[in-house]
This record gives C-alpha cells, sequence and structure tokens, in this order.
C-alpha cells in the first residue's frame, strides 16, 4: 500500500511528541514494505524537499506561506493572521493537492496539520482517501492544542477555539472513510465534551514508538536515583518537583537528574546550583535518555496539565523503570497504583511530598515495582502497538464512517 504521513513537524525537526511518534509509525510501514510519503513543513528555504528520500521515506517539506512558521514562535500580533492562514488559506489547498497527486496514496494519517493547513482536509476527502485523524493533543478543539492557561485548565473553549473546531468538524465530516485516534481514552473523554465525537469512528490506542536500548549497563547504587525527563516549562511540574525534592533532601539522601529543555531552563540551572542532590543535563538524544534510564531507580512526571500518553512513561516502563506520576489525562492509563508505581494528585505538593519520601523510606517499593514493569514490558513493544494500529487502518478502509450528515 501506499501511505502518507501529513505532519506539521516531522524528524529531523523534532518538536514533542507528535512528531516522534508520526516518524515512528511512517518507519514502521515502510518496514513492512509500504511506500511511506510524509508532507511536512520545511524550517526554512534551504530545507525544502519536493519527494526526494529520507531515511526511505518519500518526502515533501514545504516552506509555507506564512508570517512564520511552526518551528518559530511568532510575534503576538501576527499570530490571528498564521491561524487564519492555517485554517483558510488557498495555498494550502493547492500544496496538499499537488502532493496527493503525485504520490496517489492508498491511504493518509493525519497528525499535527497546524503549520500545514486544515483545508487539506478537502483535498483528501475530494480523492475519497480513507485516513486515521491522530490526536496526539487536543488539536480538534483548542488552537493551543492543550486547553491549559495561566497555569490551569480552561473550563470552557474561547470563541477562536469554537469556531475553528466546528470548521474542523464539517471538513472531517466531508471523509467517507474517516477513524479519529487518539493514544489516551482520557483525551478522547475531554475533546468529546466539545466535539460530537460519537458522530465520527473513533478508537483509543497507543502510539507505536521504538526507544533505542541502553548501551550502559545497569549499576546498582546505594543512593536511590530519581529521574525526570521532560520539557523544563511550569506546565510540567518541574517547580513543585524541585521545591518538594528541596525539602525532602533536609532528612533523605537521594539524587534527581533532570533531563530537558525549554523557556524555564536557564532559571532553573540559576536556583538549582547549589543543590548537591540535583544535576540539570539539559536536552539529550533519546540514546543518551535511554542510558539515563537504565541507572535510575524512579521517573517523575509530575504534570499539572492532562498529559495525553506521555512517550516518556512507556519509555521508563519498557526498561523497568517505576514511574511516579500526576493522576491526570492519560498518564493513570499507563501507570497502575502501586503496582509499576505511584499515582499523585497533580500540583499537590503534600501528595508529592508524602509520596517520596514513602519511596525513600521504603526502598524495597521500587524493586517490587521494577519487576512488575519488566514482566508488562512487552505490552508496550512496537511491533504491537503497530499492529494494533493497522488494524484500525484495515478496518477504516473496509467500512464507512458513522457520521450523521
Amino acid at each position: 500500500m501506499r501511505f502518507l504521513s501529513a505532519s506539521g513537524m516531522f524528524a529531523p525537526f523534532f518538536g514533542g511528541g507528535a512528531e516522534f511518534s508520526s516518524f515512528n509509525l511512517a518507519k514502521w510501514l515502510l518496514k513492512q514494505g509500504h511506500d511511506v510519503g510524509v508532507l511536512t513543513t520545511a524550517p526554512t528555504p534551504n530545507d525544502v524537499l519536493n519527494g526526494e528520500l529520507y531515511e526511505g521515506l518519500r518526502m515533501w517539506r514545504i516552506y509555507m506561506p506564512r508570517p512564520y512558521t511552526i518551528h518559530e514562535k511568532g510575534k503576538s500580533w501576527v499570530k490571528p493572521l498564521w491561524h487564519l492562514q492555517d485554517h483558510l488559506d488557498p495555498a494550502n489547498q493547492r500544496i496538499a493537492a499537488s502532493i496527493l497527486d503525485a504520490f496517489k496514496p492508498d491511504f493518509v494519517n493525519m497528525h499535527i496539520l497546524q503549520g500545514l493547513g486544515h483545508n487539506l482536509i478537502k483535498e483528501i476527502a475530494k480523492r475519497d482517501i480513507p485516513a486515521l485523524y491522530f490526536q496526539h493533543d487536543l488539536g480538534l478543539v483548542c488552537i493551543k492544542r492543550s486547553m491549559f492557561v495561566n497555569g490551569k485548565d480552561c473550563p470552557n473553549q474561547c470563541h477562536l477555539c469554537k469556531l475553528s473546531c466546528r470548521y474542523q468538524e464539517a471538513l472531517l465530516r466531508k471523509i467517507p472513510r474517516l477513524t479519529l485516534c487518539s493514544p489516551s481514552q482520557a483525551n478522547l473523554n475531554k475533546i468529546s465534551r466539545y466535539f460530537p465525537l460519537s458522530d465520527f469512528h473513533n478508537k483509543a490506542t497507543l502510539n507505536a514508538n521504538s526507544y533505542p536500548p541502553p548501551t550502559l549497563d545497569r549499576v546498582k547504587s546505594d543512593i536511590p536515583r530519581l529521574l525526570y525527563v521532560g520539557r523544563l516549562h511550569h506546565t510540567k511540574g518541574i517547580d513543585i518537583l524541585l521545591k518538594v525534592c528541596q525539602k525532602i533532601a533536609e532528612n533523605h539522601v537521594f539524587h534527581l537528574t533532570v533531563v530537558g529543555g525549554g523557556p524555564d531552563e536557564s532559571n532553573l540551572r540559576n536556583s538549582c546550583a547549589n543543590f548537591s542532590w540535583c544535576t540539570i543535563i539539559g536536552s539529550v538524544p533519546q540514546q543518551e535518555v535511554s542510558n539515563h534510564m537504565s541507572n535510575c531507580d524512579l521517573l517523575l512526571i509530575p504534570s499539572l496539565w492532562a498529559e495525553n500518553s506521555p512517550g516518556v512513561v512507556i519509555h521508563a516502563l519498557t526498561l523497568g523503570v517505576p514511574v511516579l506520576g500526576s493522576n491526570k489525562g492519560g498518564i493513570p492509563e499507563l501507570v497502575e497504583h502501586d503496582r509499576n508505581g505511584l499515582l499523585i494528585a497533580a500540583g499537590d505538593e503534600a501528595a508529592w511530598e508524602s509520596a517520596l519520601r514513602l519511596v525513600l523510606e521504603k526502598p524495597e517499593n521500587l524493586a517490587r515495582w521494577r519487576k512488575y514493569a519488566l514482566e508488562n514490558a512487552h505490552r508496550f513493544s512496537q511491533d504491537n502497538l503497530a499492529k494494533a494500529i493497522y488494524a484500525i487502518i484495515e478496518e477504516t478502509m473496509a467500512r464507512a464512517v458513522v457520521n450523521k450528515r
């Protein structure tokens, strides 16, 4: 078969988990013998590709007509224009039409459409191409894709998000064979509050990601080794985590390694400069993340916002690393309380302090959780997850969407 993956960002220009997931699925389909093309954006005119091969994938990397690209932050006064173009600019459709006609895909996997233009859906519908629309976040109901502003969840959609949501709904109803997918049921449940999800065939299935195995042997340590991997931003709860750890360090011995970059990195480095119990590494390749995980005892995910299905949690569990995670979003679908880690109320400093003290005072729990995680790591094998997605693809091709027209 011939698959086209549409993703606003794509390797080697990763921006987050959605791009990593779209790349992994495309590479898995290629490995199964399918022809795979990619429609994505170019950070600069020098990065443009017009159907050339990139790691075996036929790549159309387009420098889109925007005041700024999806790869960079734009000035606030031009953002409304950017979003308007993303929804209505006819150039989006012309570009998509030329690539669809050149590649002639049997199936389209839509990932992040921001940056490419939502109205490319019209061109997919015109050609009656079956499609999956992956909801890696809340992009279907929020133009910021998170429904999280000023440190808290949005209580309702704003007017712009409502308009975008209704517009996308109208476009998606035009595709005769369509499935909306998300790696967590929690994400679909939240989308359903603002979007008529029951009108569309929808499925929750984990992303088919593959992570590099560690190149370092695991070394035992008498000091508990804690690990945070993620974006350094207040929405991830990193500030709360460091505050809690500072308290615990007064009467417990442990070491926390922080891996990742982001807008708060400089401030965090300054605030942690004199903490002997904390090391901030910065952003590193996936291989190095695996090596850090192989020599840690516990991964910490203190996110404040509703994470969809954090790949870092899956990465850790495949290596037998237990997880302390916020009881929010898709994290509880991965972390089984007191079996492969603990679930803790998001943003609750006292609860996080109590949980970490429990771990440090009863380290035997770590061994029990690690054993369970290793015994169940097969659940997250790329082949198992990709085969589940492929079954949805086959089902989508064979059936008509149940949209109420």
